[in-house]
């Protein structure tokens, strides 16, 4: 029973309180009494008491959510979008919050988080990282969708955060014509005739994403009918692991015809690959045998390749002004030359495994800007001779 008591003010005059039981709290489990006070007046306790219990009694009564942090709730969220998506994505996932977002969000109450200052952070993220602020913004969202689905805030203040306009420049990927292809081939060659020449080639000649070349193993190379089928991908995981992965996208499944000289080559490489793992106590003949692995014929870490260009160029007899690419400019340059060469939209689109054709549809802008910026140049030498 709850009894309105009468109680002395420090000026001296006389007010009144109760305690009342309000039932189990369903955000907490526990049972919770609350206290009211500083009604002037016996009949205004009597009231306030009236109103709590009829509240109470229709279901209304608003009890106290538990304090929590946004990283507090992030941590309850994190586990249900790990069943959602692959770990690559999540991994990614994972990393943008603890660069970006818990530095800004992690240790503040996430009820008292506002608009104006959602609004504040992701002007300062447009200002500082026009690509890729976007994503920040974005899971933010879902964790405050997630603390509404759980009944730990009303609303998401990321709900009314207006877009920043931002002006990004079109992200320009380096790649080769025929020539700076062929050069750069020959002085791959010389650096490391087997494994490495053989990974730039096969990148260059097939379009592939490095980590489908990472994944592939011998049974997916036909040497009969000169084709590689692309099923997988090599990924990082949680702690750094290395794991293969379903591809990118559907259309990145798919089955590349391959040129015989590619093939040759890669004909080379596995013999050598065997005799290189059998010295090291590796002896494998098995087609599940992947194509490019460390001498303890494990996964390779999906930033060797960057080494490996480095001390390519690095090599003496290559010039100071060559133009240096990343390993996937291989893939741009793979195709820009095949349009070059005359291929379709469609064909280029299937044989790189784009399921937007907007993508190829952007390098095929991208290949006939630059010829079109060659033709005052070339109209200029001819006059000129």
């Amino acid at each position: 029973m709850a009894k309105i008591k009468e109680y002395r003010k420090n000026d001296g005059s006389m007010n009144y309180e109760f305690s009342v039981y309000i039932g189990t709290n369903p955000y907490t489990g526990k049972k919770e009494r609350t206290t009211r006070r500083g009604f002037t007046s016996i009949k205004e306790a009597e009231l306030a008491l009236a109103q709590i219990r009829l509240d109470v009694a229709n279901g209304k009564f608003k009890f106290n959510k538990p304090a929590k942090t946004f990283g507090e709730v992030t941590k309850l969220w994190l586990p249900i979008y790990k069943r959602t998506v692959k770990e690559v994505t999540y991994t990614a996932t994972v990393s943008i919050i603890d660069l970006f977002i818990t530095p800004m969000f992690g240790d503040k109450l996430i009820d008292k988080i506002d608009v104006m200052y959602c609004q504040r952070i992701v002007n300062n993220w447009a200002d500082e990282r026009p690509r890729t602020f976007k994503k920040s913004k974005f899971y933010v969202g879902k964790i405050f969708d997630y603390a509404v689905n759980i009944g730990v805030v009303d609303d998401n203040p990321m709900k009314k955060v207006l877009m920043p306009r931002v002006q990004v420049e079109p992200r320009k990927i380096g790649f080769y014509d025929k020539d700076e292809l062929n050069k750069f081939l020959a002085y791959a060659q010389e650096f490391d005739q087997n494994k490495v020449y053989t990974f730039f080639r096969l990148l260059a000649y097939s379009g592939m994403r490095k980590g489908e070349a990472y994944a592939l193993t011998w049974e997916d190379v036909d040497f009969e009918k000169n084709q590689i089928s692309i099923s997988k991908s090599l990924a990082r995981g949680e702690n750094k692991t290395l794991y293969i992965s379903s591809p990118k996208t559907k259309g990145s499944v798919r089955t590349i015809s391959m040129d015989k000289d590619t093939m040759n080559h890669l004909k080379r490489w596995r013999n050598t690959q065997r005799q290189l793992l059998l010295k090291l106590g590796h002896p494998t003949k098995k087609n599940d045998q992947n194509l490019f692995t460390t001498d303890e014929n494990e996964y390779y870490h999906p930033t060797v390749d960057k080494h490996w260009l480095k001390r390519i160029y690095n090599q003496k007899n290559v010039p100071k002004d060559f133009k240096q690419i990343s390993t996937h400019g291989f893939r741009h340059t793979h195709a820009s030359l095949l349009f070059e060469a005359g291929a379709s939209v469609k064909s280029v689109q299937d044989r790189l495994g784009h399921s937007d054709i907007t993508t190829t549809m952007n390098i095929y802008a991208h290949v006939t800007e630059a010829a079109r910026d060659k033709t005052a140049d070339l109209f200029a030498d001819y006059i000129s001779k």
